[in-house]
C-alpha cells in the first residue's frame, strides 16, 4: 500500500513540474505581442521582396528584395524556434492593414513599383529598429530580448540601405522614416 502512494506521489509531483515549466514558459502579453508583430513583420517583407523580384525595374530594388526573403526567412525560423519553446502560436498570415499594402503593390510595375516598395521599406524597417530597440530594454523574457538585440545589427544594415535606394530613386525617405517610428512607438 505505501508503495502504491508513493508512486502517486511520484506521478503527481512529475505532472506538477511539468506544469509548473510549461506555465514559466509562457511569455508576458508583452512579450507575447511582440513576438506576433515581429512574426507579421516577417511575413509581409518576404511577401514584398517576392514582388520586388518579379515586379521591378531596378536589379538593386530586385536584389534587395532577394535580400527581404532570405534575411527575414532567417529571422522567422529563429522566432518560431523561440516561440515553440515558449507556447506561442504565431500568425500564418498578415493584417488587413498589411495585405493591403501587398495587395496595393501587387497592382503596381517598373518605376511606381520601385519608389512604392522602397519607401515601404523605408518606414518598414524604421518602424522595425524602433521596436528591436525598444524590446531589447524592454522585454521581460531574457530569450526574446536578446533575439530582438542579435536582431538590430541585420534591421539597421536593412534600413541603410533602403534609405540609399529609395534616395537615389527620389523618394522622401524622411517622412518615411517619421511614419515608421510612429507606429512602432504606438505599438510598443
Amino acid at each position: 500500500m505505501k508503495s502504491r502512494i508513493y508512486v502517486f506521489i511520484s506521478l503527481f509531483l512529475v505532472a506538477s513540474m511539468g506544469f509548473l515549466q510549461a506555465a514559466m514558459a509562457q511569455p508576458s502579453e508583452k512579450d507575447a505581442q511582440f513576438m506576433m508583430n515581429a512574426a507579421k513583420g516577417n511575413l509581409m517583407e518576404i511577401q514584398l521582396g517576392q514582388l520586388a523580384t518579379l515586379q521591378a525595374e531596378s536589379d538593386e530594388v530586385a536584389e534587395f528584395g532577394q535580400a527581404m526573403i532570405e534575411d527575414h526567412g532567417t529571422s522567422s525560423a529563429e522566432l518560431n524556434e523561440i516561440a515553440q519553446q515558449k507556447n506561442v502560436q504565431l500568425p500564418l498570415d498578415l493584417d488587413p492593414e498589411q495585405q493591403a499594402t501587398v495587395d496595393e503593390l501587387h497592382e503596381l510595375t517598373g518605376a511606381e513599383f520601385d519608389r512604392k516598395y522602397m519607401r515601404e521599406m523605408v518606414k518598414a524597417h524604421s518602424k522595425d529598429v524602433t521596436k528591436f530597440q525598444l524590446a531589447a530594454q524592454r522585454l521581460e523574457d531574457p530569450d526574446l530580448a536578446a533575439w530582438a538585440q542579435e536582431s538590430l545589427p541585420v534591421l539597421e544594415a536593412h534600413l541603410q540601405e533602403a534609405v540609399q535606394i529609395a534616395q537615389q530613386l527620389g523618394v522622401d525617405v524622411e517622412e518615411a522614416r517619421e511614419e515608421g517610428i510612429q507606429e512602432a512607438e504606438q505599438e510598443m
